[in-house]
């Protein structure tokens, strides 16, 4: 994807794009870094 469109989008690394075709509709929007969500929120019980 092209720098400009990144950064109008505000995207970081890691976030990803998710296309949504409804009604003949296409919605496109960021879905942030999902693992970065993740980070911290579960552990190993070793």
């Amino acid at each position: 994807m092209p720098a400009q469109i990144r950064r109008a989008l505000g995207m970081g690394e890691g976030d990803e794009l998710v296309w949504e075709i409804e009604d003949e509709t296409l919605r496109v929007r960021v879905r942030r870094n999902p693992f970065k969500r993740l980070a911290g929120k579960y552990s190993d019980s070793d």
